[in-house]
């Protein structure tokens, strides 16, 4: 459609110009209007320019892999004794979801860290320390996992700071 519109553009201004290049009479109004109409509708057109591919849709590995990264370095507070962050999961993909109740106590039996859990309507409140990054990654991808959880807000303290 831009296309459409910039040749239709320049083709007005090509006319516009013979009229005021010709001196004839009335045109020269008219082809004036024309010039002052096509600078005011195209003033507020975007530049054509090539587009990157990535924001058609495409995903490159790399683009990707960067901003996980990024993701999980923003979860991090800048000492690295910090992990904290709000995700969401997709339970009703997984079954039969389960009360707040047994979701507190699955959590709490799957882990071995002193972690406190608070669940009401399939949020979970997460706090606690853990041993590193890692551990804190691997007990909230395992808490999405549960049947019956929509979110995750987690506030974890790291025993060994940041790890790579």
């Amino acid at each position: 459609m831009n296309i459409i519109f910039l040749t239709s553009a320049i083709t007005t201004a090509a006319i516009a110009t013979y009229f005021i290049t010709h001196r004839l009479g009335g045109f020269r109004t008219v082809a004036t209007l024309l010039c002052l109409g096509l600078l005011a509708g195209t003033g507020s057109l975007p530049a054509l320019a090539s587009t990157d591919i990535a924001a058609l849709g495409a995903k490159s590995n790399t683009l990707e892999q960067g901003q996980q990264q990024l993701e999980e370095d923003l979860k991090l507070t800048p000492t690295g004794g910090q992990y904290s962050g709000i995700e969401y999961a997709k339970g009703a993909e997984r079954g039969e979801p389960m009360t707040d109740r047994k979701i507190r106590e699955t959590i709490l039996s799957d882990t071995s860290e002193d972690l406190t859990v608070n669940v009401a309507s399939g949020s979970v409140i997460l706090s606690g320390t853990v041993r590193d990054k890692d551990r804190a990654r691997e007990i909230v991808d395992e808490i999405k996992g549960i049947s019956g959880v929509h979110e995750i807000t987690f506030e974890l303290g790291l025993e060994e700071g940041q790890s790579s």
